[in-house]
């Protein structure tokens, strides 16, 4: 009786093993996903930034309101 209750109870304590395993490996991937999202957003803002950069060099170069 006590051997099929100790049983049971590992039985129990693995599906829940199992299940909070499955959760963890669904959170790890969901921000793995936002952390790329993230370098993506980071790279096209430094992408713009550089674009406008270019565009204020270019206009201070045609008002004449740099050295170079």
């Amino acid at each position: 009786m006590i051997q099929e209750t100790t049983d049971q109870v590992l039985d129990y304590l693995g599906r829940i093993d199992r299940k909070v395993d499955g959760l963890f490996n669904v959170r790890v991937v969901a921000n793995e996903s936002q952390v790329a999202g993230l370098h993506v957003s980071d790279a096209q803002q430094n992408a713009e930034i550089n674009r406008i950069k270019e565009r204020l060099d270019r206009v201070e170069r045609r008002l004449e309101l740099t050295d170079r």
